[in-house]
């Protein structure tokens, strides 16, 4: 495990991604106080774009009722408006 400073970390985080992405975890300090740790994302869930495709939740989802029809009829919506 690394620690970095605040500032040392933004001016080499280059060289700190290339050590997590080896595997190493950096513990990120502000005044010798830890504040993060960055550590690397396991194999399996590296690189996985299947869940970041549009539409990858289809068919799991139930919509229910109207989802164009008003909340609330004019009459309630004045009288919340006042």
């Amino acid at each position: 495990m690394v620690r970095a400073k605040i500032l040392d970390l933004r001016n080499n985080l280059s060289r700190y991604l290339k050590r997590v992405l080896a595997g190493e975890e950096v513990v990120v300090c502000r005044r010798d106080t830890d504040i993060a740790i960055i550590r690397p994302i396991p194999p399996e869930g590296r690189g996985s774009r299947a869940r970041r495709k549009l539409g990858w939740m289809k068919g799991r989802g139930k919509i229910s009722g109207d989802l164009v029809a008003p909340a609330v009829t004019a009459d309630e919506w004045e009288a919340l408006r006042s």
